[in-house]
């Protein structure tokens, strides 16, 4: 993988594709509506977004449900307190060959004392959230903004904003993929960067 064209690739590729043809946003209306918020996690399987946690503003409180939206309405898919509890920033993805949306780290507060989280959790549509203890996880961190899913890794993130095992802070560099039991690391050459984004092209199999 080339993980040097993490934004050019994407900016390359839509030029191209505005130069081919028009597109025109829609102004949807569904029926149900999650509250306003901000740094959520989120992934889609293809066909379904789903958005977990986030902030509204300077408030945390409260923003732990899951929803889904299929492109006509948005559905309530974990209440609060049902899940892995009150986060903003932090990795979310959907796992296509498992089934699976996975979350990672996140901060539990806006207040700067507030900690970063290093805790991963899968949701599927039978057994709900389960929290997956692994023999390796990565320093806890939030601003990450999303994760990626790559065949034959699975889930998978860049950088974010980190505390080492001293509790300092630094900007990662770090690439990550979850294999569904474990974390491993697949790079440290990367940017270091807080709220990247990043996505994955299937046919140049590239970051």
């Amino acid at each position: 993988m080339n993980h040097a064209l993490l934004s050019i690739v994407a900016v390359s590729g839509l030029a191209a594709a505005v130069s081919a043809q028009a597109f025109n946003f829609t102004l949807e209306a569904p029926a149900t509506l999650p509250a306003a918020r901000e740094r959520t996690a989120s992934g889609t399987d293809g066909s379904v977004y789903y958005m977990y946690g986030g902030q509204n503003g300077t408030v945390v409180a409260n923003l732990d449900q899951l929803w889904s939206y299929d492109g006509t309405n948005w559905t309530l898919l974990s209440a609060s307190g049902t899940g892995p509890g009150t986060r903003a920033g932090a990795v979310g993805a959907f796992d296509v060959a498992r089934g699976k949306f996975v979350l990672f780290g996140g901060k539990l507060g806006f207040a700067a004392a507030d900690p970063l989280l290093n805790d991963t959790w899968e949701w599927d549509a039978t057994n709900g959230w389960v929290q997956v203890v692994t023999p390796t996880t990565p320093d806890r961190r939030w601003l990450v903004n999303n994760g990626v899913y790559v065949p034959g890794f699975g889930v998978m993130f860049h950088g974010g904003t980190a505390w080492d095992a001293t509790g300092a802070t630094y900007r990662s560099n770090e690439t990550w993929f979850f294999t569904g039991t474990d974390w491993v690391l697949f790079s440290s050459s990367g940017p270091a960067v807080q709220d990247p984004m990043m996505v994955y092209r299937s046919g140049q199999n590239d970051l």
